[in-house]
């Protein structure tokens, strides 16, 4: 009967391994066994020489294990990676022409109940932290040209423009102002240089659509100081630009002095108090000598000058964009100290959870990655209950017990 090919290589196979054992039994020579031990080497040497050779040339990884590629494309770049694990397809990329479609699908998935400016807001703070800062323009452009491109007869209710995004019936110069307000605040956040060429391109979009803008904003001056946010309406209240007679005055600036204790610095940590509460010197006690640095750096500059200043941007507006910035840069830990503050600010956890997926939807936008971030919101909650019992304390609008 004739022997299967698998059988007979099997036999073959078989039969050679009883022959090295018999040999292995035999009592060579010295100088066989030198030779039998040096050829070894020698092969191994060269088998190895021959998979480094092919492993440098992008030939042999895949071959020999079809996860080793992927492995090491994780380490060198986690957020290329595709949140539907199919490293085949490759990533378009952002393009501008695209952008329009992408800020129309986060207006679908944006609720309500946040503020309108959200629509902006969140794809421009999180575009910049995606180091994506030339599309900073194409967000101006898309809805500072909706009231040249809008459908829609009925002007009591939400139009859709040309390009399919919904109207939001805001003036440029307001908008303008908006993002504005984001740069300087976002520096903080991502870094100057990236701030820098967002500007640029910011500046390149206001050109093209033809209005006129102020060089600085008008109440810039008013930047180090005025009255408490809850007597400060945000300029992005459409009654008030309805009805310019509700329109705050502009309150008079604090002196510009960073010291500790000063009324900017003072201002900061009101604000730090009120967004972190109790867990706020827990995470300062990690710090170790740095603690009282970075406090000053927190409560004079990035809380006292800029995030708690609300005088175009309301609290909630300012820390959507601190939430979008920071987790689209994946760092878990700041992110769910602000996803405390904005629950804290009152927005409910199902909206926060909505703005998160539409960071998540950027982030696949512009390179294939980000995922997983909407199940850090649920990681707060059991601080929030203790909110109850910090408030108990008697600690009152400037963190210090009453």
């Amino acid at each position: 009967m004739r022997r299967a090919p698998l059988a007979a290589a099997a036999a073959t196979t078989s039969a050679s391994a009883s022959s090295a054992i018999s040999i292995t039994r035999l009592r060579l020579p010295r100088s066989g066994i030198s030779f039998l031990a040096s050829s070894s080497c020698v092969l191994r040497r060269s088998l190895h020489i021959y998979f480094q050779q092919r492993h440098q040339r992008g030939i042999f990884t895949n071959a020999l294990n079809p996860n080793l590629n992927h492995h090491n494309h994780h380490h060198q770049n986690k957020r290329a990676m595709s949140t539907t694990n199919n490293s085949s397809q490759a990533h378009p990329g952002p393009t501008p022409e695209a952008l329009p479609a992408l800020l129309a699908k986060l207006q679908s998935r944006l609720p309500s109940s946040l503020p309108r400016s959200a629509h902006y807001l969140v794809p421009a703070a999180t575009l910049l932290a995606l180091r994506q800062p030339a599309l900073v323009g194409g967000v101006f452009s898309a809805f500072a040209g909706q009231q040249q491109g809008t459908s829609g007869t009925d002007s009591s209710s939400s139009t859709t423009t040309t390009s399919g995004l919904t109207s939001l019936a805001i003036e440029p110069t307001t908008l303008s102002l908006h993002l504005r307000d984001l740069l300087l605040k976002a520096w903080t956040l991502t870094g100057i240089p990236l701030v820098i060429g967002a500007a640029a391109s910011l500046a390149v979009a206001e050109t093209a659509s033809g209005h006129a803008f102020p060089a600085a904003h008008a109440q810039l001056s008013a930047r180090y100081g005025g009255p408490p946010p809850s007597s400060s309406p945000s300029a992005s209240n459409p009654s008030q630009a309805q009805n310019p007679s509700t329109q705050p005055q502009p309150p008079t600036p604090l002196p510009l002095d960073l010291a500790p204790h000063a009324p900017i610095p003072a201002r900061g940590a009101t604000h730090l108090q009120n967004l972190y509460r109790a867990q706020l010197g827990p995470i300062l006690s990690t710090l170790g000598a740095a603690a009282a640095d970075i406090t000053w750096l927190e409560e004079a500059v990035i809380y006292g000058l800029f995030l708690s200043d609300d005088a175009v941007l309301s609290r909630v507006e300012t820390s959507l964009v601190v939430l979008c910035a920071i987790m689209g840069q994946d760092l878990k830990a700041p992110a769910l100290w602000h996803v405390r503050g904005l629950r804290r600010l009152g927005v409910s956890k199902d909206d926060v959870e909505a703005l998160v997926r539409c960071v998540e939807e950027v982030a696949v936008w512009v390179d294939g990655g980000g995922g997983g971030w909407v199940g850090w919101v649920g990681e707060v909650e059991g601080d929030l209950v203790g909110d109850e019992a910090w408030e108990a304390e008697g600690r009152g609008e400037g963190g210090q017990k009453a």
